[in-house]
């Protein structure tokens, strides 16, 4: 059986680990996109606009759904 304290702990932790991660993911994610669209104007290889493209698109999704859970959550 867990002890309150030790859940109450281990949930704060945990919420807290997820919480770094996407806020780490949530800014470097632009900036890596900034770089690969400079990769691609510079050596003009499809395979940067590519990948441009598609974090391009996690990134339009992600933000999606954070503004979508900023909205609707109580």
């Amino acid at each position: 059986m867990l002890d309150a304290t030790i859940f109450d702990r281990f949930a704060m932790g945990f919420s807290l680990g997820v919480h770094i991660l996407l806020v780490m993911f949530g800014m470097t994610l632009p900036v890596i996109i900034l770089l690969a669209d400079f990769m691609w104007l510079r050596k003009k290889d499809m395979i940067y606009r590519t990948l441009s493209e598609r974090l391009t698109a996690v990134f339009a999704i992600s933000l999606e759904w954070a503004l979508r859970q900023e909205c609707l959550w109580p």
